[in-house]
């Protein structure tokens, strides 16, 4: 995932894994591998992967699978960024999440106060179309995702 920034830097990425793991770098199930680009919109863009809890192995990309890591889940990333945009409210997400208040809105405040402890199980949530369009809802936990 790539993220354009004026503010943040290459600590607040891994501090923000860290919230989304449990606070301590040293034993969190979130792991990091983040790379500083150039960015044509703001001071500086990162590219990021992360790993965690999930059942499911990570996207390989283009580099190909490596090591015994899993995937992180929605909510690991939703915890991440959230910390993330609480630090830096004006990053962006190109094509996803143009701003906080859009995260804000796509993933229904979710995120405001979701902790490690609290997340979804690492199956991953089972989303199902409850009526309203462009929106999503857990069968089993109730959180709301929208397009």
């Amino acid at each position: 995932m790539r993220i354009h920034t004026d503010i943040l830097t290459v600590s607040d990425i891994y501090a923000a894994a860290a919230h989304a793991g449990g606070g301590d770098y040293r034993t969190s199930p979130v792991m990091v591998d983040v790379t500083e680009h150039g960015s044509r919109s703001r001071a500086r863009a990162f590219n990021v992967k992360l790993t965690g809890t999930s059942t499911r192995r990570p996207n390989p990309g283009q580099g190909g699978h490596t090591g015994d890591t899993y995937a992180a889940t929605w909510d690991e990333w939703g915890m991440f960024l959230a910390e993330l945009f609480r630090r830096d409210g004006a990053a962006t997400i190109p094509n996803v999440y143009p701003g906080m208040g859009d995260f804000e809105y796509q993933t229904n405040g979710r995120f405001n106060a979701l902790t490690p402890e609290n997340q979804h199980g690492g199956s991953g949530h089972r989303w199902e179309f409850m009526g309203t369009p462009r929106e999503q809802e857990c069968a089993t936990c109730g959180a709301i995702r929208r397009f």
